[in-house]
This record gives structure tokens, C-alpha cells and sequence, in this order.
């Protein structure tokens, strides 16, 4: 048990590694909009980089874990990671920031698939929501490291900081290279089969679940860094509330996981989708920087508890039709770019032409609308809860 978790540290490490990565441009989005002259669709654009890249090679990466094992995969993905982090360093144009960060999400989509089909084949038996929690939750830790290697970049040099920045992945990828791969089990894993998957249910409402929350931090990440520096927030204190908004939601995580294990993940599920209805729609008026500040880390562990149970029933929803659970993570990564990049883009338009409350007023309206439709599908759910439970237990 005590190599097992040390695996799932390892892993979890990586995990941050990837987060920090994204969640770094959040405090120095203002600089970047200003040294390159970018509105709101612009500094869109340039958060997006990441997620399209994760969107582009999700089942891609999904199909190599699938053919060489999690252990390479992962190995490759901290290798990309340092090298588009480099590349990141000494950009000094805002088509190469971007350039980069499409190639940390390429990264990132290799390192969900394989860190977290590694973990579900140590898991213990009846507890894979509650590793699928953990990994998730202390991956959501590295956007702690993220504001802050932001805040160091701004003001140290952001050559500097994320220079140093590439040892971390590469010491990871050696540790990880020590460690025995699982073992391997016999599954189908080509995209015909993927689309055999996309029949069952729970992995349609899995997808879907993946999809709110990432519209949701897309269009945090991007409005309320913009917000509060025209409030004439420091990128520092930035820095600070996306740091507390990732505790917040990390320590949410394992919580979900635990109440997926307990009682199915449709109803955790339901609880998150209501409240980040309400907390979304919360931050919709202009409010004081200090009322903003406080806001975000509670929507933020809200909408965050849907990671668990979304990834709980996408990798067991396509492991019960015989396909490689890593093809559930990447229809995660798949469906976490499309909303993150919808949501930072869209929701640039829309806070463009009509004011950030309209973005925030969008994507309320959709968390409302698929509390509604999943109340309903918890309601009648017996089939659904216990083909889940058979696949996890």
C-alpha cells in the first residue's frame, strides 16, 4: 500500500506540473494585453492556446496510452511540458506565447491520459473515485503554483522564472522512469470502439459535466484577472486569489470522490451544477474588488467538485463497454479544452460586445439548465448509479 501511494504522489506531482503550466499566464494576462495591445477577444485567444491544444490530440493521446501503456505516455508528456515551458521563457512575441502554450496543452493531454489511467489500475478496489478525487485534487494545487510562478515571472523576469521552471518536469520524468509500468489488461482501444462507448449514457453525461465547469474557469480565468486589475490590483494579489481559489477547490476534490464512492456521482454532481448556477450568477454585477476576491474561491470549489464525478463516470462508462479507460480521460481532456476555449474565447466576445456580466449571465444559465435536466436523471438514475458502481467497485 505505501508503494501505492507513493505512485499516486508521483503522479499527482505531475499532475501539478501541467496546472502550474496553465494557470501561470493568469496574473500576467493584464501585462500580456497591454505590452501586446490585446482586447478582450485577444487575451481570449491567448488563454485558449492551451486548451486547443489539449482538444487537438485528447483521443490521440488517449489511443497511445491505450497502445504503449501510461508509463510512456507520461514520460513523453513531462518531457513536452519542459520543452513548450522553455519555449514559453523565450517568447517574445504574442503568436509564440501562444505558439507555446499550444504545445504545453499537447502536454497536458498525453499526462491526463496516462497519470490518471495509471492511477485508476493501482487503485483499491471500490476507492477509484476517491483516487480519481485525490489525483484531481492535488493536480488542481499546481494552479496554486501557477498564479504564483505568474506573480515570480512578473516580477523577477519571466525568462528567469520559467527557465527554472523546466528542471521541475525533467527531475519528475526521472523519478517516473524508476517506476514499474501496470500491468497491462486486454481492452479495445481505437476509435471505432470510442464511438461504441459514446452510446452509454453516463458517458454522454460525463462529457457534458466535463464541459460546464471548464466554460465556467474559462471565463473566470480570463474576466476576473482583467476585472481586478482595473481595479488597480497588483498582478501579486491577483496571484493570491487564484491561489486561494485553488485550495479551496482542491481540498473539494477528494470530498466529491468520497461521495461518488458513497452514493453515486450523479448526485454530488446535481449539489455542484445547482451551486455554481447561483455562484456564477453572483458574479455577474460590478462588484467591489474585495467582494470579487472573495467570490472566486467559493464558485471555484463549487464548480470544481464536478471533476470527479464527471472523469468517475467517463472512465467507467467506456471500461464497461470493453473500452481502455484511458479513453475516458481523454474524452475528459477532450471536453475540458472545448470548454475551456469556449469559454475564454466566447466569453471575451460576449464580455466585449455587452460587459463581463453577460458572459457570467451565459454560462449561470447553463449550469441552471443542466441542474434541471440532471435533477431529473437522478431521479430516475437506478440503472445508470449501478452499472456505475459495478465498474468502479
Amino acid at each position: 500500500m505505501s508503494r501505492i501511494r507513493g505512485l499516486l504522489a508521483l503522479l499527482s506531482a505531475s499532475m501539478v506540473v501541467d496546472t502550474a503550466a496553465y494557470s501561470a499566464i493568469t496574473p500576467l494576462l493584464p501585462h500580456y494585453v497591454q505590452t501586446y495591445d490585446l482586447g478582450r477577444v485577444g487575451a481570449g485567444l491567448l488563454a485558449a492556446a492551451y486548451p486547443i491544444g489539449t482538444v487537438g490530440l485528447a483521443l490521440p493521446a488517449a489511443w497511445l496510452v491505450a497502445r504503449v501503456g501510461p508509463k510512456r505516455v507520461t514520460l513523453l508528456a513531462l518531457g513536452l511540458l519542459g520543452l513548450a515551458s522553455l519555449g514559453f521563457a523565450l517568447a517574445g512575441t504574442a503568436p509564440l506565447l501562444a505558439a507555446a502554450r499550444l504545445a504545453q496543452g499537447v502536454g497536458a493531454a498525453g499526462l491526463w491520459a496516462a497519470a490518471l489511467a495509471w492511477a485508476i489500475a493501482v487503485a483499491p478496489p471500490g476507492r477509484r473515485s476517491e483516487v480519481i478525487g485525490t489525483v484531481t485534487g492535488a493536480a488542481i494545487v499546481g494552479a496554486v503554483g501557477g498564479p504564483v510562478l505568474g506573480v515570480l515571472g512578473d516580477l523577477v523576469g519571466v525568462r528567469a522564472v520559467f527557465g527554472a521552471f523546466v528542471l521541475v518536469p525533467a527531475v519528475l520524468g526521472v523519478l517516473v522512469a524508476r517506476r514499474p509500468a501496470p500491468p497491462a489488461v486486454p481492452r479495445e482501444g481505437g476509435l471505432r470502439e470510442l464511438g461504441r462507448a459514446f452510446a452509454d449514457h453516463g458517458v454522454r453525461v460525463g462529457v457534458w459535466l466535463m464541459v460546464v465547469p471548464s466554460v465556467g474557469f474559462g471565463v473566470l480565468a480570463l474576466l476576473v484577472p482583467l476585472r481586478l486589475d482595473a481595479r488597480g490590483w497588483s498582478a501579486a494579489a491577483i496571484g493570491a486569489v487564484f491561489l486561494v481559489a485553488a485550495v479551496t477547490e482542491a481540498a473539494a476534490s477528494p470530498v466529491a470522490g468520497r461521495l461518488a464512492d458513497r452514493h453515486g456521482p450523479l448526485t454530488p454532481a446535481w449539489l455542484a451544477l445547482a451551486g455554481g448556477a447561483v455562484g456564477l450568477a453572483l458574479m455577474a454585477p460590478r462588484w467591489p474588488a474585495v467582494t470579487i476576491a472573495v467570490l472566486v474561491p467559493v464558485v471555484g470549489a463549487v464548480i470544481g467538485s464536478l471533476w470527479t464525478p464527471a472523469m468517475t463516470l467517463l472512465s467507467a462508462g467506456v471500461e464497461a463497454r470493453g473500452v481502455d479507460p484511458a479513453f475516458g480521460f481523454g474524452l475528459a481532456n477532450l471536453s475540458w479544452g472545448v470548454g475551456t476555449g469556449l469559454g475564454n474565447v466566447a466569453g471575451g466576445g460576449l464580455a466585449e460586445l455587452a460587459g463581463d456580466w453577460s458572459a457570467f449571465a451565459a454560462v449561470a444559465l447553463v449550469a441552471a439548465a443542466s441542474a434541471v435536466v440532471l435533477g431529473r436523471t437522478v431521479r430516475g438514475s437506478d440503472a445508470l448509479g449501478a452499472s456505475v458502481q459495478d465498474a468502479v467497485g
